[in-house]
């Protein structure tokens, strides 16, 4: 994992801390800070922590007590290690939780229920499945249950009856009324990004209503919750 080039500073913490201390042993305080973040840790030498810092023994000496001895023998500011795990085990959540969205929307695609396509007629090579919007067709004296739509909105969207109906944008539209909580552009983009891992599979009225059906009792998920965090000490 790449190190990070910066931390949260805490003004009025860092201001409590530094209180008592002088300008000269204030700038030697944060050059130190910013070695001990940059190369995970300070020699414990005085005198080189003396050149790192830019600053006489003096003012190494009033700071030295804010650092301690860890067990590889560096010298670290406890306030500011916590700060680095906390940005180590954060990035690390999130990358794990990208990767269980990457791997969920995998399977939901995979998992995606077929419907039958004896009923559809197969669209002309060279057709993109975008393009299929405006070609798909379908009988529509098929009954509602084989359908597998709510029968209302079948009954409303259906067009006059005869053999072929083309699946337009003025039947999309119409369609859209009967959908108001549910983002059909959207999901007719989703619709083509799984029917482009699925060549078999046609974009026809039956489809798009059983799609459509399956999403308008979708609620968002929950946003997540501010984490509130504790006052530290420098």
């Amino acid at each position: 994992m790449n190190k990070s080039p910066a931390f949260q500073f805490y003004p009025q913490d860092f201001l409590v801390g530094t209180a008592m201390l002088s300008a000269e042993e204030t700038g030697a305080y944060i050059r130190l800070l910013c070695y001990q973040w940059t190369n995970d840790g300070l020699p414990n030498d005085q005198v080189i922590l003396a050149r790192i810092a830019g600053c006489g023994g003096n003012a190494i000496a009033s700071v030295w007590h804010k650092f301690g001895i860890c067990q590889d023998g560096k010298l670290r500011n406890t306030r500011l290690q916590e700060i680095k795990n906390a940005q180590i085990e954060f990035r690390a959540k999130q990358k794990s939780n990208a990767e269980k969205r990457w791997k969920s929307n995998a399977n939901q695609k995979k998992d995606m229920p077929s419907h039958s396509s004896g009923i559809v007629v197969g669209i002309p090579c060279g057709i993109s499945q975008t393009d299929a919007l405006h070609t798909s067709i379908f009988n529509t004296n098929i009954s509602n249950d084989i359908l597998g739509a709510d029968k209302e909105v079948v009954d409303a969207v259906a067009m006059p009856s005869h053999d072929k109906q083309k699946v337009d944008a003025a039947w999309i539209e119409q369609v859209k009324t009967h959908y108001p909580t549910v983002d059909v552009d959207a999901e007719l983009r989703a619709m083509d990004a799984w029917l482009a891992q699925h060549p078999n599979r046609r974009k026809t009225r039956k489809f798009i209503l059983g799609w459509l059906n399956r999403c308008k009792d979708v609620l968002p998920a929950t946003p997540p919750k501010p984490e509130v965090k504790s006052e530290w000490e420098w």
